[in-house]
């Protein structure tokens, strides 16, 4: 009985940190893209103004 407890607490952390892991990877894709494609996005923003 106590081993089944221990598997559903591991499976549960294992849970846990791929959503952290899949959390990290979308914010830092997020940042990259923004600072990549700065200037690209104010330019196409500024022709959409225009």
């Amino acid at each position: 009985m106590k081993e089944k407890i221990e598997l559903r607490n591991i499976e549960s952390l294992a849970n846990s940190l791929l959503y952290i892991n899949l959390f990290v990877y979308l914010y830092s894709y997020s940042v990259f893209n923004t600072t990549a494609s700065h200037s690209s996005s104010f330019m196409v923003l500024g022709s959409h103004t225009l």
